[in-house]
């Protein structure tokens, strides 16, 4: 159960569009339920699920208007949507869609061939609570609930330590995890606070982590892992806190004031919105003139080809956020991007930086010595995507095999 599928896209619809993919290679049938969706992203990863009869698609109506889920989001999508969340659908877009899909999941486990397991995955987390239900239903299926994130970051009041809503968002997430036979996350960090935070479900959780598509970058030959230029690609949304990273990052730059980075380096966004840097310093402004150019969202065969020609790859995460992995980070490798690491130090940072990537916190002074070593133009030392083979889609797919066997 996916709420979001192609032709929606996005990272949510990422990570089990590979799994299937690869999944139907080793014989196993996916069949998907999920929200259906009128438009067509311009990043999707449809290209790895259609016209493959292994992957079949249920499509149910979304519980939610099909005009708010334009992804061209002017003005009235935006008001409708805020109008929504702060009346039917304070959890998130998917809140009225949990009668749908259960009513699909029942059909396909009473009158289709049995199933190996049945898997949420999230977010979008207002389709826990009717998960957890349906698994009481049905004790002889293995429920699994997958997380690409945990839902702590997706509420409004991140950050605080107590409020009404985070306790009675807890107890729904509590009284869900109870009832499924696993839990998978996708790092040893979520692992560990989610231990924590529900210590009667502990036993059940799992580590897939996220990982690169080998296919998506044919052009990533060792002949080309060295690339004359010293551009920084960096994709996706720029929320906020990554907004606050890449301004850090500005500023380091302004005090090292290396020629050679004043003159060669530049980061290039790819994204739907403009940075708001309002409110920040004059010199951060003529900073980012001088070294940022802004690029609209492209498809991912477009962004494939783009990676495997910049030398870096640039990763600005945020500290709130440590138990998660930005997934470009993984596309890095595969591209043979160096990854320039901005944010808290992970399991993955610290492998990337122990095979000689570039990694550093969230702050100037952390910076300043990556920038140098940047500047001083050693030959490269950072270790490919063939060093991290366990990140590999097709190596992921076989522990996913495997933790259906446990």
């Amino acid at each position: 159960m996916s709420f979001r599928w192609c032709p929606q896209g996005g990272v949510g619809t990422r990570r089990w569009s590979k799994f299937a993919k690869y999944l139907s290679r080793r014989g196993v049938v996916t069949e998907v339920v999920c929200a259906d969706y009128p438009h067509r992203d311009r990043v999707n990863w449809c290209a790895d699920v259609n016209g493959n009869d292994h992957i079949i698609r249920h499509a149910t109506p979304s519980g939610y208007p099909d005009w708010l889920r334009n992804p061209r989001r002017g003005f009235l999508v935006k008001a409708g949507s805020r109008l929504l969340q702060r009346t039917s659908h304070p959890m998130d877009t998917a809140q009225g869609w949990g009668k749908y899909f259960v009513g699909a999941c029942r059909r396909l486990l009473e009158d289709g061939e049995p199933f190996d397991a049945v898997i949420l995955t999230v977010p979008s987390f207002s389709a826990l609570p009717p998960f957890g239900e349906l698994a009481g239903d049905y004790p002889n299926v293995r429920f699994i609930v997958d997380y690409r994130d945990p839902w702590t970051y997706f509420l409004p009041d991140y950050g605080r330590s107590e409020s009404a809503q985070r306790e009675q968002y807890t107890a729904l997430e509590r009284e869900a995890l109870a009832a499924v036979d696993q839990v998978w996350v996708t790092t040893e960090e979520h692992r560990r606070e989610y231990s924590r935070r529900f210590p009667e479900a502990d036993l059940k959780f799992r580590v897939l982590h996220n990982g690169y598509d080998p296919e998506d970058f044919p052009a990533a030959t060792p002949e080309r892992l060295i690339r004359n230029n010293m551009i920084a690609v960096c994709p996706g949304t720029l929320i906020r806190e990554r907004l606050d990273t890449l301004v850090t990052l500005l500023r380091a730059l302004l005090r090292v004031d290396d020629p050679v980075l004043n003159q060669q380096f530049r980061v290039h966004l790819y994204t739907n919105d403009r940075p708001d840097l309002d409110g920040y310093e004059g010199e951060v402004k003529q900073a980012y003139k001088r070294f940022v150019r802004l690029h609209a969202v492209v498809p991912p065969a477009v962004m494939a080809r783009i990676l495997t020609d910049s030398r870096f790859g640039l990763v600005l995460h945020e500290a709130n956020y440590a138990q998660t992995v930005p997934i470009k980070v993984y596309d890095f490798l595969a591209a043979g991007s160096e990854v320039i690491y901005l944010g808290p130090p992970t399991e993955v940072s610290r492998q990337l930086e122990e095979k000689g990537h570039f990694c550093a916190t969230d702050e100037v002074d952390a910076m300043v010595p990556l920038l140098h070593r940047l500047a001083a133009r050693h030959p490269r030392t950072a270790a490919p995507a063939d060093a991290f083979p366990e990140y590999a889609i097709p190596a992921l797919t076989d522990r996913l095999l495997l933790l259906l066997t446990q």
